[in-house]
C-alpha cells in the first residue's frame, strides 16, 4: 500500500481517490488567494506530499476554445493536419502549459514527453473516463526534478490540470509519489456536470460536527491527520462552490487549529513546522476570500480575530 489512507475527494468536474497521507505524514492543502471574489472557480491548490519534495496542483477549469469538443481537440493533437482550426487547437491546448513548464526546465539536460492519455477503468462508464493530455518535463542532476500534467479534458472540451511536480535527491520515494499520483488519475472520474461532486461533498460535510471538532482538537484528541481531513472536504466544497462563506469560515477555524496542534504537540517535528507554514496563509487566504464573497456578515469579526491571532 502506498499510503496509509486515502480519501475521495471531488475537486472542480473531477471525482478521484487521493492520498491523505503520503510516507507517514498527512497530506496538507495550500489555498492561494487570488485578488477578487472567485465568478466560477477558484484558481488552483496544492496538495503538499512530503513537502518540499512533492506537490500536486488541482487547476480550476478551463475553457481554451468554445465549440471544440474532445474528439476535435483529439484529432488535432494526434494528426499532422494544418488546417486553420487544429493549428489554433493545438496552440492553445499546449501553449500555456509548455510555457509555464519552459520557465523552469529550459536548458539541454530537459527531456520532453507529450502524449494523448486515457485511462481505461471498468468501473467508470467510458464517457466519464479520465483523457487528454500528458505533458512531462524531467532531468537528473544533484537532483532529479520534473512535472507532470495531466491535462483531463472533457466531453464538451473543458480542460482541467492536475501537475506533479517533485525536486528530491532520492529515486525511492519518487518512484513511490509518482505511483500514488498516477494510481489516483486511474480512479478519476470527469464529467461537465458539477452536481455529482457536489452531491458527494455535501454528504461528506455532513456527517462533520464542527464544535465536537473543535473540541477534540482542544483536548488533544484530533490529531493533525483528522484535521487535515477535514480541509481537504472544505477545500474540496471551495472548489465546487467558491461563493460559500461557511466553508471559509471553516477552513480558517481549522487552519487555527493545526497550528495549535502543530505547535503544542510537535513542536519539533519537520512536519510541524510544515503544518504551520500551510495553516497561516490559509487563513490569510481564508479571510481574504470570506471578505470578497460576504463583506457583510456578522461573522467576519470573528475571522479577523483568528488572522490576528495566526500571527502571534
Amino acid at each position: 500500500m502506498i499510503w496509509k489512507d486515502w480519501k475521495i475527494l471531488p475537486f472542480f468536474y473531477s471525482l478521484a481517490a487521493w492520498p491523505s497521507r503520503f510516507e507517514g505524514r498527512p497530506v496538507l492543502h495550500a489555498l492561494p488567494y487570488e485578488k477578487g471574489p472567485p465568478s466560477r472557480f477558484i484558481g488552483h491548490l496544492t496538495a503538499r506530499w512530503d513537502p518540499p519534495q512533492f506537490n500536486v496542483t488541482f487547476e480550476g477549469p478551463k475553457t481554451p476554445l468554445a465549440g471544440n469538443d474532445r474528439q476535435t481537440i483529439r484529432s488535432c493533437l494526434a494528426s499532422g493536419e494544418l488546417s486553420v482550426l487544429c493549428l489554433k487547437v493545438r496552440e492553445v491546448a499546449l501553449q500555456r502549459h509548455l510555457e509555464e513548464m519552459g520557465r523552469r526546465f529550459h536548458d539541454l539536460r530537459t527531456d520532453w514527453k507529450i502524449r494523448w492519455f486515457e485511462v481505461k477503468n471498468a468501473a467508470i462508464p467510458p464517457e466519464e473516463q479520465a483523457q487528454g493530455i500528458y505533458l512531462e518535463a524531467s532531468r537528473e542532476g544533484v537532483q532529479l526534478e520534473g512535472e507532470s500534467r495531466f491535462v483531463v479534458i472533457t466531453r464538451n472540451g473543458t480542460h482541467q490540470a492536475f501537475i506533479f511536480s517533485y525536486a528530491t535527491g532520492s529515486r525511492d520515494p519518487l518512484t513511490r509519489a509518482r505511483k500514488a499520483f498516477e494510481q489516483s488519475i486511474r480512479s478519476l472520474r470527469a464529467s461537465d456536470s458539477l452536481t455529482p461532486g457536489r452531491a458527494w461533498i455535501d454528504r461528506e460535510l455532513a456527517s462533520v460536527k464542527m464544535e465536537e471538532l473543535a473540541a477534540n482538537a482542544a483536548n488533544g484528541k484530533s490529531g493533525l491527520a483528522d484535521l487535515a481531513q477535514i480541509q481537504s472536504l472544505l477545500l474540496a466544497k471551495l472548489t465546487l462552490d467558491p461563493g460559500t462563506f461557511e466553508a471559509y469560515f471553516h477552513l480558517a477555524g481549522t487552519s487555527l487549529m493545526i497550528m495549535r496542534e502543530a505547535r503544542e504537540r510537535h513542536s519539533a517535528a519537520e512536519s510541524a513546522l510544515d503544518a504551520v507554514a500551510v495553516a497561516r496563509p490559509n487563513i490569510q487566504s481564508a479571510v481574504h476570500y470570506a471578505q470578497d464573497v460576504a463583506p457583510a456578515d456578522p461573522r467576519m469579526g470573528q475571522l479577523q480575530a483568528l488572522l490576528i491571532e495566526s500571527k502571534k
